[in-house]
């Protein structure tokens, strides 16, 4: 819950800030548009322009999963709450549809390889392991895709969770929680090709390597789990956290491959490298970043050119990083706005932050 009283006072505080930083006439630092800008703004059509190169797009109610499409010109997003799946047209700022996903809450999202669909799986539909494919211009639900049946291999309630489309666009991986399984699908047949096992309790964070030949996933157990795709052959697993008991927030692989970004948490007290980046051939830490003491990271997203990485800080922070040292290069104020998603746009020109006031995108210049 958010303190009404709190609130307002960052908000005063926030409109002193933004007319003291003008005065003086700070400048930007990476992302474009002026640093003195925070979190607001009029909305006008489902949507509000803040100034300076950032636009917000309003949702009903927590947004908790975003996917930009492989032309970076379309943002969809789902809302916790209210169960919509939202569809927007970055270059124009308007909304394309909204509509209302009768399974329930939304736990993934993710965009075909060709642009043309929308994946979804409702984290409310226990007792199935299926997801949903959207028209991704129009709104409608063209299919439910079905997985295995869940007593065959998972014990308990169960739902499709984390969804995630590999590189080349022609596999689509889904993983179950209440098991510890995956599935891969076809993406030309909407079909099931293989189930894989896997030793983690609960699955976070998924993601490929550039060339999709390995699959990264980490845990609440603080692992990270390597397989070969789509083999789906075990390949490594290590542990990511070293301070027990921890687990993994959100992992992500450099552009080129060559690491992996990690972000973990851990108990109160117990430390503030909570964002390692890891070789991703010999994982071995190459740096740790100083993220603040006990501070939660709940995402985090990789630049295309490699150069940044940008990250959610609970309750109220969007930080960008330099990939290539330990120095943080912009700290955003989402005030009361508490953020939950985070994504660069695949040509690297926008960056989606957003959660419980909706979704922000921002121009992003390179700091030279």
């Amino acid at each position: 819950m958010i303190n009404p009283k709190t609130a307002g006072l960052a908000y005063i505080a926030r409109m002193f800030w933004r007319i003291l930083c003008r005065s003086l006439v700070i400048g930007t630092l990476l992302v474009g548009g002026s640093s003195c800008d925070g979190e607001g703004g009029p909305s006008v059509n489902g949507r509000s322009f803040i100034t300076d190169g950032k636009m917000r797009f309003t949702v009903d109610t927590y947004a908790n999963s975003i996917a930009w499409s492989p032309d970076s010109r379309y943002l969809a997003a789902s809302d916790q709450r209210g169960h919509h799946l939202y569809v927007w047209d970055v270059t124009t700022g308007s909304t394309l549809f909204k509509v209302q996903n009768g399974a329930g809450i939304f736990r993934g999202l993710s965009f075909t390889g060709d642009g043309r669909f929308v994946l979804g799986t409702a984290g409310n539909r226990l007792g199935t392991l299926s997801f949903d494919v959207w028209d991704a211009r129009t709104g409608e639900r063209l299919r439910d895709v079905f997985g295995p049946d869940p007593k065959q291999v998972i014990t308990g309630n169960s739902m499709a969770e984390s969804i995630a489309v590999s590189p080349d666009g022609r596999h689509i991986v889904v993983m179950y929680s209440g098991g510890r399984h995956f599935g891969i699908y076809d993406t030309a047949s909407w079909q099931l090709e293989s189930i894989v096992p896997h030793d983690a309790d609960q699955i976070i964070g998924v993601d490929f390597n550039p060339y999709g030949q390995i699959l990264a996933m980490g845990g609440y157990s603080g692992h990270v789990y390597l397989f070969s795709f789509p083999q789906g052959e075990k390949i490594r697993t290590f542990r990511a956290e070293p301070v027990k008991p921890g687990n993994i927030q959100a992992l992500a692989f450099s552009p080129d491959g060559n690491f992996l970004a990690i972000a973990t948490s851990v108990n109160p007290g117990e430390g503030n490298h909570q964002l390692r980046l890891w070789d991703a051939k010999t994982l071995s830490i190459v740096r740790a970043y100083e993220t603040g003491f006990n501070q939660t990271i709940d995402g985090l997203s990789y630049s295309p050119d490699g150069r940044y990485i940008a990250t959610i800080v609970y309750p109220s922070y969007v930080r960008i990083w330099d990939a290539q040292s330990d120095q943080m290069l912009r700290e955003i104020s989402t005030g009361s706005n508490i953020p939950a998603v985070i994504a660069f746009s695949p040509d690297g020109r926008k960056l989606a932050y957003g959660g419980e006031a909706g979704i922000t995108v921002i121009d992003v210049k390179n700091q030279d």
